[in-house]
C-alpha cells in the first residue's frame, strides 16, 4: 500500500519546512514528513531547503545559530523539531543538504540527535551525496538510508544500492515504472518518489506499487487514496 508523506511538511497549507507545516502534516494524517537539514559552521542544524536565503540573497552558510534566526524567523532548528516530532509516531525522511562541500560531518551530527530522540526505527536519511549515507549505513546500520539521484545519470541503481547497503531509492516520480518498482522490491529496496502533486500521477504511483509518495498536497492525496 502506497503511503503519503508531506514534502517539507504540509506545503499546500503552510509555509514549507516550518513547525506549522510539520504539525499540519501530522494533523492531516500523513505517514510522515520529508524535510531538509543544513549544518552551519558553528554546528547548528537548521531546516531549510535552499542554499541561498531568498529574502537576503546570501548563502545560508554565512550564518550561525545565533544569526540565522534573525533572517529565517520561521525556520526551526532540527532539535526543536525533533522534540515535537519524536512524540508523533510518524516516519521522518531527512534530506541532508551538502552544497557547501565543507561540512562532511553533517551525517554524524544528524545521527547523534536522532539517537537522542530515539528515532532510529522511524527515520530514512537521504542525500544526493551517497558517500555520506554509505558512511551512515556502515557506522550506524540501524538507520535506513535512501539514495537521491537523477535517472538521467544512467547508473544501474539497483546494483549500486545492493553494493553499498542502501535501503531505498528516492527518484523523481517521472523516472519510475512498474518494472523498475518490481525489480527494486525483488532486491529488498524500497521506492520512495518525489514530488507527486496531481491526481493522475498519484494514481499511477499507487498502481505501479511505489512505497511512499512525497507530495505538496496531502489533502488531495488523502482524497485520491481514500485516507
Amino acid at each position: 500500500m502506497t503511503k503519503i508523506m508531506g514534502h517539507r511538511g504540509a506545503k499546500s497549507e503552510c509555509t514549507e519546512n516550518t513547525m506549522e507545516a510539520f504539525k499540519k502534516a501530522v494533523e492531516l494524517g500523513a505517514c510522515g514528513i520529508e524535510t531538509d537539514v543544513h549544518l552551519l559552521y558553528d554546528g547548528s542544524l537548521v531546516m531549510y531547503h535552499d542554499t541561498v536565503i531568498k529574502a537576503v540573497g546570501q548563502s545560508i552558510y554565512k550564518f550561525d545559530g545565533k544569526t540565522i534566526g534573525k533572517t529565517l524567523k520561521d525556520a526551526p532548528f532540527f532539535e526543536d523539531m525533533l522534540k515535537y516530532y519524536s512524540e508523533t509516531g510518524r516516519i521522518l525522511n531527512i534530506e541532508l543538504k551538502d552544497e557547501s562541500g565543507f561540512f562532511i560531518e553533517i551525517g554524524e551530527a544528524v545521527v547523534a540527535l536522532l539517537k537522542k530522540y530515539k528515532m532510529e526505527d522511524r527515520t530514512i536519511i537521504s542525500c544526493f551525496n551517497h558517500r555520506i549515507i554509505a558512511d551512515i549505513k556502515k557506522n550506524h546500520p540501524e538507520f535506513k538510508v535512501g539514495a537521491l539521484y537523477w535517472a538521467s545519470n544512467g547508473i544501474d541503481i539497483v546494483s549500486y544500492c545492493k553494493k553499498y547497503g542502501i535501503d531505498a531509492v528516492h527518484p523523481h516520480f517521472s523516472d519510475v515504472d512498474r518494472d523498475f518498482v518490481e525489480k527494486c522490491h525483488k532486491n529488498g529496496i524500497a521506492v520512495n518518489v518525489w514530488t507527486v502533486n496531481t491526481t493522475e500521477d498519484m494514481n499511477r504511483m499507487r498502481d505501479i506499487g511505489v512505497d511512499i509518495i512525497m507530495t505538496d498536497n496531502i489533502p488531495l492525496a488523502n482524497l485520491v487514496y481514500g485516507e
